[in-house]
């Protein structure tokens, strides 16, 4: 399945290739292309991290591929993690504000999990990047509400972390605009 799912993604990057310019169906494309590239990465890292008798293995994957110049590796800007995240949990969430302490929360665990060797933001960095990239990311806005009955209501990406609602203060968050 793995294999297929290599060859489905070197295909589809062939095809983005040769296209002439970038069309809004390419860059659908390249997305879904590079969150399948990741995914397998993740997976191929646990198979190896699960078995120590594959260690060997990293000396004939490192003589395989290029060994391009530290100058010319790019290093993702914290604001595309931030972006990439967002992308993935936007539509997810079920309450209609969610505090920006519970984002930041979501977003460090996701961080441990997909990318353990970056830093996490801060909160307040987190909240900067992320306001910088809502206004072209559809239905959230960030503003300031009272979490009111919210806590009532299951939000499943919260089950994890552990913030609990606090008084009748007003928070920072992000709210959901009518559509």
């Amino acid at each position: 399945m793995q294999t297929q799912t290599i060859a489905t993604a070197i295909s589809s990057l062939s095809g983005l290739l040769s296209e002439p310019k970038a069309s809004f169906e390419g860059l659908t494309t390249l997305h879904g292309v590079r969150e399948q590239i990741s995914d397998l990465f993740d997976s191929y890292a646990a198979e190896l991290r699960a078995d120590p008798n594959t260690a060997p293995m990293w000396d004939a994957v490192a003589a395989a591929l290029p060994h391009p110049s530290s100058a010319t590796v790019a290093t993702p800007s914290p604001d595309a993690h931030v972006a990439a995240f967002w992308r993935e949990h936007s539509d997810q969430f079920t309450w209609d504000f969610v505090p920006m302490v519970v984002v930041h929360e979501i977003y460090i665990d996701w961080m441990r999990r997909r990318h353990p060797s970056v830093d996490q933001l801060t909160r307040l960095a987190f909240s900067r990047a992320l306001r910088r990239i809502l206004p072209g990311r559809g239905a959230w806005r960030y503003t300031r509400a009272r979490i009111g009955a919210l806590a009532r209501v299951d939000e499943p990406l919260a089950r994890g972390i552990k913030w609990r609602p606090g008084g009748s203060a007003a928070t920072y968050g992000l709210r959901r605009q009518a559509s």
